[in-house]
């Protein structure tokens, strides 16, 4: 979870939360819990033959994080895929990039 505490200033930007059902963490510990629950997958009775699959998204040219990318494997094989970026990385093709990968 070490890498909640650099995620955390690029996941505090409310732009991030205007469109995407999900809430802003307001503490590093806090942050750092919803990754422990992401990775422990579905919660019982909802989803327990689904895969959580949950990475952080780093620019391979300057090493700086730039978001989360996560896919939700379904037993069929398909996956629903979701991501996350800094606006700053926004229109660059870096989530292209990520969903291809």
């Amino acid at each position: 979870m070490s890498h909640a505490a650099l995620l955390f200033p690029m996941l505090a930007d409310p732009g991030l939360y205007t469109y995407a059902p999900d809430t802003r963490r307001a503490t590093v510990d806090a942050l750092v819990e919803r990754f422990a629950a992401l990775e422990r997958g579905a919660p019982e009775g909802e989803g327990e033959d689904e895969i959580w699959l949950n990475w952080w998204l780093q620019r391979l040219d300057t090493g700086e994080p730039i978001g989360t990318l996560q896919a939700t494997v379904l037993p069929d094989t398909h996956a629903w895929i979701g991501y996350s970026l800094v606006p700053a990385a926004w229109g660059h093709g870096f989530a292209s990039e990520a969903v291809a990968w």
